[in-house]
């Protein structure tokens, strides 16, 4: 998962991305075709009702993560790189 985030960030080819990787195009495309992408976050907008104590939901593989507005993007980021993997 990590190598197919660093092709997603690095907008290199596949080709281009093995090469300076040293891991074989094949192998990366079926990664890929496994489904191993980087999840997205999607902002939403704000949450309408005052009884709620969360301000988003992420879908993992783990289940659904609500998150606070006390988490930053880096921290949520790590954490979903982190239950992904198991």
């Amino acid at each position: 998962m990590r190598v197919i985030a660093a092709w997603d960030a690095s907008r290199l080819s596949a080709d281009r991305f093995a090469e300076h990787s040293g891991i074989s195009v094949s192998n990366l495309r079926r990664w890929r075709r496994q489904g191993l992408r980087v999840p997205r976050l999607v902002e939403l907008p704000p949450v309408a009702t005052a009884s709620c104590d969360w301000v988003a939901e992420v879908a993992s593989k783990a289940g659904p993560i609500k998150l606070s507005t006390a988490a930053s993007p880096s921290w949520v980021a790590a954490l979903l790189r982190e239950i992904n993997q198991c």
